[in-house]
This record gives C-alpha cells, structure tokens and sequence, in this order.
C-alpha cells in the first residue's frame, strides 16, 4: 500500500543530504528524479516553494510504503516478517525477522534489543483471586484488530477475561478483553524485569463497548480498574489497547562521521540514536545526520487511500 506524505523541511537541511555541500545553496527546488531513501520511501522536490513567517521553505513528497517493511540484514535489505512461529523443541514461540527479538514461553514474553532485554509474566487479580497462566498461547490465523494481518496475534484465555499479543513492523502490542462483571476490582500484575534499554509507554487506558473512557491507574507496569467505576459501563471492556513494550528503535536518528565526504554520504549503516530528538544534515568533519519517525498505519486497509496527510519539519 502507498501512503503519502507531504514534509515541509529547510532546503538546507534536506539538500545537504541529497547533494553535496557545496552546491547546497545555489541549487533550487525543482521536480526531479525519485530519490531513493530505502526500499520504503522515495523523496522527490515538488518545485514549490512556500513562505512562512518570512521565511522560504521548499517543498519535498514522500512516498512510503508502510514504515517498516525492511531490515538492514547481512549487507541488504530484507523484509520484516510479521507473524510469530513455534520452535516445537524449544516449545516457545518466536518473532521473525524484525527490528527486535521476542519470544513466548506460556506467559512469560522476552524481548532483546541491541543486547539489552525485557521480559513480563502478568497475572490478574479479580477482587481477592488471582488468575495465572501454565499454559501456552493461542496463536490466531486472523489478526482481530486488522484482518490484513495474520498469525501474528497470541491469545490467552484467564477465564475472567482474554489477553492478546500483537506483533507488527516494529512493535509489540499488548491489550486484555473482559467480556462481563467481573465482579470486583481488575488488577493486572505485569511481573517486569528489565534492563536499561527498554520503556513502558505511560498513561494506560480503558473503555467500554460504547467507547466510554473508564479510569485506570498503573505504575511499572501494573494497571488497576476500580470495581466501583464498572457500575455503569457496557461489556466488553478493553484495557490498555496501546499498552506497548517499545525499545527505542522507531523515532529517532542514525549519523555517519568519516574524513571523506562520499564515503560518510553513501554509508549503508551509521551509529543509531533511538530517543533524544531528531537531526537532519550535515556538518564539516564530515557528519551526516539522518532521522526516523516510526507510523504506525497496521489499523489501515492494504487497499485504502490515504487523501491527505501533511507531516511538517521544520529546523531550528
């Protein structure tokens, strides 16, 4: 599927990593060949050039193919595979080629990243029962959030509610499903163990089948549902639909140092810096600078179009 994005960026910033520096300001905007990015995205001026604030900015398209559909692997591109697969001896489920490692062993899930390593086993808690798991998953054949999907989703049953495992292009995805009265409060104990390189995403979150918000509190993970704030609502409820166990490999910036100018432009990899901001450019030495934003579209159709969608960038 092609998405379209339309980035406003400095013609310095974007020029200095299309051409050489030297000709960085003399060179106007003008329609050209596709510049080839990686095999997701194409970059390509528009001839326009837009004033804001006094200021001229030159308009840049971009086509991307769902970011990401590849990986940097043994010298080339391949493609991400986005489904789990079972190692019968092992008796663990694995992710396939991604920007991670993951595996599943009952309940327990592990994720390695760039030597760093996450792993959780939850349990939950209705009222003063615990509810745990010494069972392996089941994998679905349909991926319920986006049927375009397949085999990438595990689903455990806790009697009380059912829990899902979604991997997509870069992500991993959890979230839980409870279908009637639980009958006291909802406490889900997450049992991380973690090493520095990875992150919750913060502020969890709930509704009911209405789309009503239901409050919810977590801390490290753990999230707790009120029994008194289920009064009213309609089943099934979701908790935590983007409750995402992410290391630092989306958004952010890869860089390039090398004496000679060609040799720092033309690299096929650089030092990766998942967080921190985003840079665009170059400098003398020489330094290329280059950025990521990760968009997560796995909610969209293969065969939707996308009518408008402006991304704007802008240097400082």
């Amino acid at each position: 599927m092609k998405k379209y994005f339309r980035a406003l960026l400095y013609v310095c910033l974007l020029l200095s990593i299309l051409i050489g520096p030297e000709s960085v300001l003399e060179v106007e905007a003008k329609p050209g060949a596709d510049v080839i990015v990686s095999p997701n995205v194409k970059i390509h001026p528009t001839g326009k050039h837009i004033e804001i604030n006094g200021e001229y900015y030159a308009e840049y398209e971009a086509e991307i193919d769902s970011a990401p559909n590849y990986v940097w692997e043994d010298g080339e591109y391949k493609p991400i595979q986005v489904s789990w697969f079972w190692d019968s001896k092992e008796s663990v489920f694995y992710s396939g080629r991604n920007l991670f490692n993951a595996t599943v062993s009952k309940g327990e899930v592990t994720v390695w990243y760039e030597g760093e390593y996450m792993k959780w086993n939850p349990v939950i808690q209705i009222g003063s029962a615990t509810h745990e798991l010494n069972q392996q998953p089941q994998v679905l054949n349909i991926d319920p959030i986006n049927e375009h999907y397949g085999f990438n989703t595990l689903k455990w049953n806790f009697g009380v509610c059912d829990r899902y495992l979604r991997i997509i292009e870069g992500m991993l995805i959890e979230y839980w499903i409870v279908d009637k009265d639980p009958h006291g409060d909802i406490i889900i104990k997450s049992n991380v163990e973690y090493s520095k390189g990875f992150d919750y995403e913060v502020e969890p979150y709930a509704y009911d089948a209405d789309g009503v918000h239901i409050p919810i509190s977590g801390d490290g993970g753990d999230k707790l549902i009120k029994y008194e704030d289920l009064k009213d609502v309609t089943y099934p409820i979701t908790i935590d639909p983007s409750s995402t166990y992410y290391t630092g490999s989306a958004d952010g910036y890869v860089y390039v140092e090398n004496a000679t100018y060609n040799t720092a432009h033309n690299a096929a990899s650089g030092t990766v810096i998942g967080s921190g901001g985003q840079f665009v450019g170059q400098d003398l030495g020489y330094w290329i600078f280059r950025s990521g934003l990760y968009f997560d579209t796995s909610g969209l159709p293969d065969n939707c179009t996308i009518s408008a969608a402006v991304l704007s960038l802008y240097g400082y």
